[in-house]
C-alpha cells in the first residue's frame, strides 16, 4: 500500500477536515495529500529538518549549529524566522559549512 493507499484508507475510516501535515520531505507523501486533502496545507518535520542540515556538518560542530537552527525555530514570527535563517546561513558560510548554509537557504526561500 503507497501513499494514496495509506490515504485512503485513513479517509474511508472518517478522517476529515486536515488543515495541516507534518512529515519528513517524502516526494510521495507530499504528493498524495493533495489528492485527498487538497485544503491540507504541509509543513517539514523539525526533526527531519535538523537531520538535513546535520547531514552536512561535522560530529563535532552538531551542537554549535542546533543551538543556531534552535535560535531560527524560537522567532516568533516569520519574518523574524526569515531573517534568522539569512544570519545563520551566512554563519555556516563564515565557519565553513557551505553546503550545510545551501541547504538551509534553499529551504527558507521555499514558499
Amino acid at each position: 500500500m503507497g501513499w494514496s493507499g495509506f490515504l485512503r484508507h485513513l479517509q474511508a475510516r472518517g478522517l476529515k477536515g486536515i488543515r495541516l501535515v507534518l512529515s519528513d520531505a517524502c516526494l510521495g507523501r507530499k504528493e498524495s495529500i493533495g489528492d485527498f486533502y487538497p485544503d491540507a496545507k504541509w509543513q517539514r518535520c523539525i526533526v527531519h529538518f535538523y537531520r538535513n542540515v546535520f547531514s552536512h556538518v561535522s560530529r563535532g560542530r552538531v551542537k554549535e549549529v542546533s543551538r543556531m537552527l534552535q535560535a531560527i525555530h524560537a522567532s516568533e514570527y516569520l519574518e523574524s524566522a526569515r531573517h534568522k535563517a539569512t544570519e545563520v546561513e551566512k554563519k555556516l558560510r563564515d565557519m565553513k559549512l557551505s553546503s550545510a548554509a545551501d541547504w538551509l537557504g534553499s529551504a527558507w526561500k521555499r514558499p
